[in-house]
């Protein structure tokens, strides 16, 4: 069975979704988090420290080491939001990607499905 490591690199659309770099312009080594099998269910951990209420959506990119992502990329592999564990928010059967924010929270757990033929040595996670 083939394995996926994930690297989470949060970013923005307008943002770039390559590496950070260090104080001399190179791009800092990954720092691997965990390593999951294709098509499992992971938790992901989020604090909001500027809430405006709205929704998460997590995205998926497997790139070479030093190699850069492409929003192409990532929207190619959107994963499957399965459970909002701290509040209980409800599934979306029509945006199934989206963990909806409740108001007034400001601390979040998420379980989400990836997707079922995403491999790769080096996989960067994009919440949005």
């Amino acid at each position: 069975m083939k394995s996926l490591l994930i690297i989470s690199l949060p970013t923005k659309q307008s943002q770039q979704t390559d590496y950070p770099q260090n104080i001399y312009g190179d791009p800092l080594p990954p720092i691997p988090q965990a390593c999951y099998a294709p098509g499992s269910t992971i938790e992901l951990e989020t604090l909001l420290t500027a809430g405006h209420d709205g929704h998460f959506e997590y995205k998926a990119c497997p790139i070479e080491p030093g190699g850069v992502a492409t929003q192409d990329c990532f929207d190619s592999h959107p994963l499957e939001f399965m459970e909002d564990v701290l509040y209980g928010m409800p599934k979306d059967d029509v945006y199934t990607d989206r963990a909806y924010v409740p108001w007034g929270k400001w601390e979040y757990t998420h379980k989400y499905k990836l997707p079922e033929g995403l491999e790769g040595d080096l996989v960067l996670i994009q919440w949005t």
